[in-house]
């Protein structure tokens, strides 16, 4: 039993190396999202807005299956199922409670990976693609080479 599950958990893990780890780099094939055109960036951002909610979607619909199977009563008929006669009345709420928490936690994951997502892909279009008359404030060193030093500074960019 042991040896089965440390093969499938190997076999897994080989198949995860395989994998290519970001969003664009599948779909694009670039290496950086720097290299995305601005048109991409932007069938990119709508799709991230729409996955974020989906699983906005999931997460509230998980909060319902939860709530439902905490404070809904659960009876079981003579018509039910092998399955709802071995775990009973109780065991079928804590199925309910479970599966719930699960859609919960997943959707809630989901929606963090994409809002980083979306917050990536603005940064990037706010970097590279910015629109006429917006200004951006970065820090900055300021080196003089003829004392040989530096000190640091504030660099203001108009685009025009």
């Amino acid at each position: 039993m042991i040896r089965r599950i440390i093969l499938i958990a190997f076999l897994a893990s080989v198949s995860f190396v395989s994998t290519n780890g970001q969003w664009y780099v599948k779909k694009y094939n670039v290496t950086d999202i720097d290299f995305l055109s601005r048109e991409q960036l932007d069938e990119s951002l709508k799709e991230s807005k729409t996955d974020l909610l989906y699983s906005g979607i999931i997460s509230v619909s998980g909060a319902g299956v939860f709530l439902a199977g905490r404070y809904l009563p659960y009876e079981i008929d003579d018509e039910s199922s092998f399955f709802e006669q071995l775990l009973g009345e109780k065991g079928m709420k804590n199925i309910l409670m479970v599966t719930g928490a699960g859609m919960v936690a997943g959707g809630a994951v989901v929606s963090i990976v994409y809002l980083g997502r979306i917050l990536r892909i603005n940064s990037v279009i706010n970097e590279y693609f910015s629109f006429n008359g917006s200004i951006k404030i970065s820090p900055s060193i300021i080196i003089d080479y003829e004392k040989q030093s530096f000190s640091p500074g504030i660099a203001l960019t108009y685009n025009f």
